[in-house]
């Protein structure tokens, strides 16, 4: 979505459920309460989920700027060859 522009802290609300929650296999943040004693985030009563509440604070996101990181990596090189290609393209005019 905003993968190259990046965004700004935000707030994910909950939508069409009761509580917002994550698969317990793709979860990457903190520890997690195994015990569900009040304080978040804590393991579904199954334990496929884990429960982080009624919204989330997201930190934001600084982007990607793709192509343009791998451009400005190059730049000196793909220069280089610019000017190469075109050195040799002026002399096989003549």
């Amino acid at each position: 979505m905003h993968a190259h522009e990046g965004y700004g802290p935000h707030v994910i609300p909950v939508r069409d459920a009761k509580v917002v929650a994550v698969p317990a296999n793709r979860w990457k943040g903190g520890p997690v309460n195994p015990y569900g004693s009040g304080s978040l985030p804590a393991y579904s009563r199954d334990g496929r989920y884990v429960i982080l509440g009624k919204q989330v604070n997201h930190p934001g996101f600084p982007g990607v700027k793709y192509p343009e990181n791998p451009f400005n990596r190059l730049k000196a090189k793909v220069l280089r060859v610019v000017r190469f290609k075109v050195k040799k393209a002026l002399k096989d005019e003549k």
